[in-house]
Protein backbone atom coordinates (compact mmCIF):
# COMPACT_ATOMS: atom_id res chain seq x y z
CA UNK A 1 0.00 0.00 0.00
CA UNK A 2 2.81 2.22 1.17
CA UNK A 3 4.57 1.84 -2.53
CA UNK A 4 1.47 2.93 -4.23
CA UNK A 5 0.71 5.55 -2.58
CA UNK A 6 5.00 6.17 -3.37
CA UNK A 7 4.21 5.72 -6.66
CA UNK A 8 1.22 8.01 -7.57
CA UNK A 9 2.95 10.98 -6.15
CA UNK A 10 6.32 10.60 -7.92
CA UNK A 11 3.85 9.98 -10.77
CA UNK A 12 2.30 13.16 -10.26
CA UNK A 13 5.34 15.08 -9.91
CA UNK A 14 6.82 13.93 -13.16
CA UNK A 15 3.62 15.15 -14.66
CA UNK A 16 4.07 18.38 -13.21
CA UNK A 17 7.66 18.81 -13.85
CA UNK A 18 7.05 17.52 -17.95
CA UNK A 19 3.99 20.22 -17.70
CA UNK A 20 6.54 22.94 -16.82
CA UNK A 21 9.29 22.13 -19.23
CA UNK A 22 6.75 22.04 -22.12
CA UNK A 23 5.29 25.36 -20.81
CA UNK A 24 8.80 27.05 -20.90
CA UNK A 25 9.31 25.43 -24.19
CA UNK A 26 6.15 27.12 -25.55
CA UNK A 27 6.97 30.28 -24.69
CA UNK A 28 10.67 30.39 -25.48
CA UNK A 29 8.97 29.71 -29.03
CA UNK A 30 6.39 32.44 -28.48
CA UNK A 31 9.00 35.25 -28.14
CA UNK A 32 8.26 35.58 -24.08
CA UNK A 33 11.55 34.82 -23.31
CA UNK A 34 13.33 36.12 -26.20
CA UNK A 35 14.79 38.97 -26.76
CA UNK A 36 14.80 40.41 -29.89
CA UNK A 37 17.94 42.31 -31.32
CA UNK A 38 16.88 46.30 -32.62
CA UNK A 39 19.50 45.62 -35.46
CA UNK A 40 17.85 45.62 -38.77
CA UNK A 41 18.49 44.63 -42.13
CA UNK A 42 17.73 46.17 -45.38
CA UNK A 43 19.47 43.80 -47.38
CA UNK A 44 16.37 43.70 -49.48
CA UNK A 45 16.07 47.31 -49.69
CA UNK A 46 19.53 47.60 -51.24
CA UNK A 47 19.00 45.22 -53.74
CA UNK A 48 15.78 46.34 -54.73
CA UNK A 49 17.81 49.98 -55.11
CA UNK A 50 20.44 47.67 -56.95
CA UNK A 51 17.68 46.01 -59.25
CA UNK A 52 19.96 42.76 -58.52
CA UNK A 53 18.35 39.27 -57.29
CA UNK A 54 19.85 37.42 -53.85
CA UNK A 55 20.76 34.82 -56.37
CA UNK A 56 22.84 37.41 -58.23
CA UNK A 57 24.12 38.79 -54.77
CA UNK A 58 25.35 35.28 -53.55
CA UNK A 59 26.97 34.16 -57.09
CA UNK A 60 28.95 37.44 -56.60
CA UNK A 61 29.85 37.62 -53.27
CA UNK A 62 30.39 33.70 -53.38
CA UNK A 63 28.51 32.72 -50.79
CA UNK A 64 25.61 30.76 -50.82
CA UNK A 65 22.31 31.53 -51.57
CA UNK A 66 20.83 29.89 -47.81
CA UNK A 67 23.38 31.94 -45.67
CA UNK A 68 22.38 35.15 -47.80
CA UNK A 69 18.91 35.02 -46.99
CA UNK A 70 19.17 34.14 -43.61
CA UNK A 71 21.39 37.60 -43.46
CA UNK A 72 18.36 39.15 -45.74
CA UNK A 73 15.33 37.98 -42.66
CA UNK A 74 17.80 38.64 -40.04
CA UNK A 75 17.87 34.96 -38.30
CA UNK A 76 21.75 35.36 -37.36
CA UNK A 77 23.63 36.20 -34.30
CA UNK A 78 26.28 38.30 -36.40
CA UNK A 79 28.40 39.03 -39.64
CA UNK A 80 31.78 38.45 -40.40
CA UNK A 81 33.55 42.12 -41.34
CA UNK A 82 34.87 40.26 -44.56
CA UNK A 83 31.18 39.71 -45.48
CA UNK A 84 30.10 42.76 -44.79
CA UNK A 85 32.92 44.18 -47.29
CA UNK A 86 32.40 41.79 -50.25
CA UNK A 87 28.53 42.93 -49.82
CA UNK A 88 29.38 46.50 -49.74
CA UNK A 89 31.41 46.45 -52.80
CA UNK A 90 29.26 44.20 -54.88
CA UNK A 91 25.91 46.84 -54.07
CA UNK A 92 28.38 50.15 -54.29
CA UNK A 93 27.01 51.11 -50.70
CA UNK A 94 28.27 51.65 -47.10
CA UNK A 95 27.19 49.17 -44.14
CA UNK A 96 25.16 52.07 -42.82
CA UNK A 97 23.27 51.32 -45.99
CA UNK A 98 22.88 47.61 -45.10
CA UNK A 99 22.21 47.78 -41.19
CA UNK A 100 20.20 50.05 -38.83
CA UNK A 101 19.97 49.88 -35.36
CA UNK A 102 16.11 50.95 -34.46
CA UNK A 103 14.74 50.76 -30.45
CA UNK A 104 11.75 48.68 -29.75
CA UNK A 105 10.12 51.42 -27.31
CA UNK A 106 7.62 48.32 -25.78
CA UNK A 107 10.66 46.21 -24.58
CA UNK A 108 12.93 47.10 -21.84
CA UNK A 109 16.34 48.10 -22.69
CA UNK A 110 18.80 44.66 -21.34
CA UNK A 111 21.21 45.16 -18.31
CA UNK A 112 24.58 43.93 -19.98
Amino acid sequence: MYYIKFYILYLIFFILRLLFIISIIYRNNKGIYSITMPIITNLDVMLAKRKMSLTELSKAIEMSLTNLSLLKTGNVRGVRYQTLEKICIVLNCQPGDILEYRVDENQDTPII
